[in-house]
């Protein structure tokens, strides 16, 4: 059954409050985004005013671009990155700080509390670890004195 929820997007399970129990809801002065693990979340996206659906969709294009790049970067250039060269020391500080960013970003969205299967709150801790030793690994590249 869908029901809608205190912001008025429509979600399957709503919780006591008339939150989605299944969801997170970042908060900004404008708006409440409800990003669902259920079907529902191009309806969800569909009831937000369009400037805001196209901020919610260019963000997570932009984050997972990123990564992807970042990705490759790592992974077809480590060589190069682990030289000590000006050029790699800005790569890998790029990196480092991207991860860091996402250390301080995820626990403020306040995502877990949302979590209510432990697989999904195990991969939310890994996410978390993995930004917690990206920035040190790649950190310390940048940082690294001449050899």
């Amino acid at each position: 059954m869908t029901r809608t929820s205190d912001c008025g997007i429509r979600c399957p399970s709503l919780d006591y409050r008339g939150s989605c129990s299944r969801s997170f809801s970042p908060r900004d002065s404008h708006s409440r985004v409800l990003y669902t693990h259920t079907t529902q979340l191009g309806e969800n996206l569909a009831q937000l005013p369009e400037i805001h659906r196209r901020f919610v969709v260019a963000q997570n294009v932009f984050v997972g671009a990123v990564i992807v790049v970042f990705g490759l970067v790592t992974l077809l250039l480590a060589p190069l990155l682990v030289e000590d060269t000006t050029l790699a020391r800005v790569i890998c500080a790029s990196i480092a700080l991207w991860w860091g960013g996402r250390l301080v970003v995820l626990p403020w969205l306040g995502a877990h509390r949302y979590l209510h299967t432990r697989l999904l709150r195990i991969g939310f801790a890994l996410l978390l670890c993995e930004c917690v030793l990206f920035p040190f690994g790649f950190g310390y590249l940048a940082l690294r004195g001449s050899g």
